[in-house]
Order: C-alpha cells, then sequence, then structure tokens
C-alpha cells in the first residue's frame, strides 16, 4: 500500500511515495519514488508537466521481421543449416546469413549490396547484432560458397533466390 512520507534535510523537507508489502511475512519498502519538495508537488498537480519533445525519431520495419525471425528461431532454422554448412568460429555463421537473406526476401526485397542499409532499417541490429562489414555483399557470397544446391531428393536450390 502507497505511503507518503516526508524527510527534513537541512530544514527543507522534501516528500517520498512509499510503497510497502510483506515479504516473507515481514512489512518491507518495496518501492520508493522521490516527489520533490511541496511547492514543487504543487507545481506538477496545478500546471501539468509537458513532455519534451522528441530530438529524433528513428522509423523502423518492426512487425514483420520479428514475427518471421522468431519463428526461424523457434524452429531453430540457422542452427539447423550450421550444422549442415559449417565455417569458423568468427562473425556470423552461414546459417545467420541465410536467415537474414530470407528475411530480407520475405519483408522487402533489396539486392545484396543494399542488405546492410535495408538490416540498419528493422528490428534486426537488437536481434542478431552485425557491422555493415559483414554484411556486404562480397561477405555474403563468401559465406555461401560452402552451401551445395542440392536438397536431398533430386532437387535443386535455383541461385537466383539468393
Amino acid at each position: 500500500m502507497p505511503s507518503l512520507t516526508a524527510k527534513s534535510i537541512r530544514g527543507h523537507t522534501y516528500y517520498h511515495a512509499r510503497e510497502c508489502q510483506r515479504v516473507n511475512g515481514k512489512p518491507k519498502i518495496v518501492q520508493t519514488t522521490y516527489l520533490g519538495s511541496l511547492e514543487r508537488i504543487i507545481q506538477s498537480a496545478t500546471q501539468g508537466q509537458q513532455p519534451l519533445p522528441p530530438q529524433s525519431a528513428r522509423l523502423a520495419h518492426f512487425g514483420e521481421i520479428a514475427a518471421l525471425y522468431d519463428q526461424a528461431q523457434n524452429i531453430g532454422l540457422a542452427p539447423l543449416i550450421d550444422q549442415r554448412v559449417p565455417k569458423r568460429d568468427q562473425g556470423l555463421s552461414v546459417g545467420q546469413y541465410l536467415l537474414l537473406a530470407a528475411l530480407n526476401r520475405a519483408a522487402h526485397p533489396t539486392r545484396k549490396a543494399q542488405l546492410a542499409h535495408w538490416y540498419q532499417r528493422t528490428i534486426l541490429p537488437r536481434l542478431l547484432p552485425a557491422t555493415a562489414q559483414q554484411l556486404s555483399s562480397q561477405a555474403f557470397w563468401n559465406h555461401m560458397d560452402g552451401v551445395k544446391p542440392y536438397l536431398g531428393w533430386g532437387q535443386t536450390i535455383p541461385w537466383f533466390i539468393f
């Protein structure tokens, strides 16, 4: 239950909102919020504080990429590809490159030379960190050298999808 607590420091009274709950059967303060002096509380209540306007905004494609990435994580797509096409443990794996390429094709198809630019405008930097150098078209194609076009049932992957 929240309560208002006054503290006197050097002759000035300051107020805090405190929330107390029972923890292991004993009362404990679980949250304290500084409210300021009585004048500040009255000023905030009467004038209402307007939030500061944002200095900048960054638009990003979020929903479709996050949903597709989540599905790929659920089925373990990148690790599954990495089991079949191993590489040295540095930078992005082949599975991660193919996942990025698939996400790009599904959401907003671009050329491999534009992959880094597209990547920066999505939620992917938070989900799958990579540098611009790792997302160059040359780096992508270098990792595709180990990928064989055979699927297993007499079918081949058309290379134009990459």
